[in-house]
């Protein structure tokens, strides 16, 4: 018969998920009491030496607290017309209208909709006065929910942007940046041209309303852009090369005798590093986005496990990824893209076995 003394890494693993679930629907005056509840529970737990249950009753109240506080900072958001100083950090749209993130000095994320005739580029810092206003949405059913997209993106406030002001000293465009916009002129005929961004970047800005509609009305409007499972082939594209390449050091070292070839041949972290460096290349490529991040820490979650010599069904594994990515961000339970990435990963395992 189970009991809590007998809770062990597993079932830690699957209740801290099951433990963050409220987080979906609970409203902000309800945490409060969800605290309590959790606190009270964490209290016994230690008190019973139950240093298991006692970690996971203690991270899901930080999982809390974090979420607590940015909807704090959402309530208390007012309309306040102000001059700032921002950093375009995300394109959303450039064809039918623009819009795009931006990030103000303290590190707030703000939705701009951008109506100045001052070009909008990516990484570049603006001087804007503007009014900002709290995130809000029509909660219209089986239509969009903005605001929780707003939430999952920590996006704090939205704006209209009709005067902005360029700050050409304070221009910091990284290489990816300035490869972005290299092939964005390269490919300005190109009527394909969004889809060849979106593919290589990960950006989805340049996308047409013709394309979009045809993305999703099929579904696939998630895939088109770098996402986790081109972060995954990307990791077996340089895994298979590096075990190719492993091979032909054997063979050179077999008939050669070379020491150096004979000791990479043989590796077994090569490929996995190999692999890993393709998997970073690709993300950088897609700007470290919230997608590839998350595909890369289950990249690292799975070769730290092989490293430490840890064997874990695919099950079990899915479970620890699931916690690790909700550890590092508890909104991430808000977003659509999670949860259609961890129910294809969940449907194929059932689906194999």
């Amino acid at each position: 018969m189970f009991s809590l003394a007998m809770i062990r890494q597993d079932h830690a693993f699957i209740l801290f998920p099951l433990l963050c679930l409220p987080i979906l629907w609970l409203p902000l005056a309800g945490f409060l009491y969800l605290i309590i509840a959790y606190s009270t529970l964490l209290l016994w737990a230690i008190l019973a030496r139950y240093k298991l249950l006692a970690w996971t009753l203690f991270l899901v109240l930080l999982s809390y607290a974090r979420v607590a506080h940015f909807a704090n900072e959402l309530k208390n958001q007012t309309a306040l017309a102000q001059t700032r100083t921002v950093k375009i950090v995300q394109l959303q749209k450039l064809t039918d209208y623009q819009a795009a993130i931006g990030q103000l000095e303290n590190g707030e994320r703000i939705y701009l909709n951008w109506q100045s005739q001052t070009p909008l580029k990516l990484e570049q810092h603006y001087q804007i006065q503007t009014t900002f206003r709290p995130i809000s949405a029509r909660l219209n059913e089986g239509n969009f929910d903005r605001q929780r997209w707003y939430a999952a993106n920590h996006i704090q406030a939205t704006a209209t942007i009709k005067q902005a002001i360029w700050l050409e000293n304070q221009e910091t465009s990284s290489w990816r940046t300035k490869w972005l916009y290299r092939v964005v002129d390269q490919t300005d005929t190109f009527p394909t041209q969004g889809l060849l961004l979106a593919l290589a970047f990960g950006e989805r800005a340049w996308l047409n309303h013709e394309h979009w509609q045809i993305f999703q009305q099929t579904g696939t409007a998630h895939l088109i852009a770098i996402s986790g499972l081109h972060i995954a082939l990307a990791m077996a594209v340089g895994f298979w090369l590096a075990k190719l390449g492993q091979w032909g050091m054997l063979y050179a070292h077999h008939r050669y005798a070379i020491r150096a070839f004979h000791k990479i041949g043989q590796s077994y972290l090569f490929p996995r590093a190999i692999g890993l460096s393709f998997a970073l290349g690709y993300s950088y490529l897609a700007g470290f986005s919230i997608p590839t991040l998350r595909a890369i820490g289950a990249i690292l979650l799975i070769l730290v496990c092989q490293f430490a010599r840890r064997h874990y069904t695919p099950t079990q594994l899915w479970w620890r990824i699931v916690s690790l990515l909700l550890l590092l961000d508890p909104l991430t339970l808000l977003s659509d893209s999670f949860w259609l990435s961890i129910s294809a990963v969940a449907s194929l395992i059932i689906w194999y076995r």
